[in-house]
């Protein structure tokens, strides 16, 4: 008797033992797809092209991984403007979760007939125009470009109103930035072909100093935008003269930093959160940023995607929560969209081949300013 009572209560013992184990590997499991969750996905493109994901690096603060990253430096996290939560990171949830794969190519034959064919490939394009514009200003320069659609956004309405065009965005901050996110988060999963984000004014000078056409014209340039080299690039700087913006505008590590210049000062902060990128890999990578001015630009649909929508909403998240005025995160994101786009820090075409290639103005004089 007393043999088969030491044998049951061992038994219940083991099956107590078990239970437990049990119980353990359910909770290990239930917490490891909590911080899976918690974390968004955020890439970058390498020097091949490539899309690759940025691993668990936080400015001045978390592990590195890997040889190619070290422990983010201590300075890092000292003067961080607001910023930008999990939750803000990865909605809308569904969303997100859209593929960033270039659409399957139709292989159809009118698919490959179109494919022989570049006129009939551009006209056959789906594109948009992309603006903010102030109350102030006039836009119905658009409706010249009927061949284009268009998504004019209204950036300072007050409360309560509502855009004849239907767009507007929710704050006038970070300037043209606002609507060019704003467009890219609602339209991520149905975008068209080609996109031109440009300035809300025409023509003329100073207004217009930027637009690389006679009279500084946004109609000449837009008509004269060659999308066969768009759809090739995936995405082209609308300006081609180098002034202002290259060979060396921004500078983040300025040693010594140049106190007054709040927009190199800033920009690490902004490329940190909008990358997930350490200390030590900006150093390496965006010691110099330069682009031609000034925030003008097309890009496909595909080069858009490459990025996933978290970060976009990512990105227009911090600017709305950022203590840097508009003025300050306008002019960071000016010479930021390149690299958003996939092009390195430093990206100064030549300025010939820009007008040949960009604007179909091939065999110009030497010192033309291309119009």
């Amino acid at each position: 008797m007393l043999v088969r009572q030491l044998g049951q209560r061992r038994t219940l013992v083991g099956a107590v033992v078990l239970l437990l184990v049990l119980i353990l590997v359910l909770l290990q499991i239930s917490g490891g797809s909590e911080d899976q969750d918690q974390h968004p996905s955020l890439t970058r493109i390498n020097s091949d092209g490539e899309v690759e994901p940025f691993h668990d690096h936080h400015l001045g603060g978390a592990k590195a991984q890997g040889d190619d990253r070290a422990k983010a430096d201590s300075q890092g996290g000292s003067t961080a403007t607001y910023g930008v939560t999990e939750e803000s990171a990865t909605t809308p949830a569904d969303e997100a979760k859209s593929s960033v794969a270039p659409p399957k190519a139709d292989d159809s034959p009118e698919a490959e007939s179109k494919s022989q064919s570049p006129d009939a490939e551009t006209s056959d394009l789906s594109k948009v125009i992309v603006m903010g514009k102030l109350q102030s200003e006039d836009t119905a320069w658009v409706n010249e470009l009927s061949e284009w659609q268009n998504a004019v956004y209204c950036v300072d309405l007050e409360p309560g109103t509502n855009c004849s065009s239907g767009y507007q965005t929710k704050m006038n901050k970070a300037k043209e930035a606002m609507p060019y996110l704003t467009y890219i988060i609602d339209h991520y999963s149905k975008l068209p072909d080609i996109m031109a984000f440009v300035h809300a004014h025409q023509k003329g000078y100073p207004q217009a100093w930027h637009n690389d056409a006679k009279d500084h014209d946004a109609v000449i340039m837009l008509r004269e935008l060659q999308l066969d080299t768009v759809k090739e690039r995936g995405y082209v700087n609308l300006r081609c003269i180098s002034e202002v913006g290259c060979p060396a505008e921004v500078q983040p590590f300025r040693d010594p930093p140049d106190p007054k210049n709040e927009i190199e000062i800033a920009f690490r902060y902004f490329y940190a959160a909008f990358f997930d990128a350490t200390w030590q890999h900006m150093q390496e990578v965006i010691a110099t940023v330069a682009t031609p001015c000034c925030a003008q630009f097309a890009v496909t649909r595909e080069q858009v995607q490459k990025q996933p929508l978290a970060m976009y909403v990512r990105m227009r998240k911090f600017l709305e929560e950022t203590h840097y005025d508009d003025k300050v995160s306008g002019r960071v994101m000016e010479y930021m969209w390149h690299m958003v786009f996939g092009r390195e820090a430093v990206h100064c075409d030549d300025m010939m081949e820009c007008w040949c290639k960009v604007y179909g103005r091939c065999n110009l004089p030497p010192g033309s300013r291309g119009y």
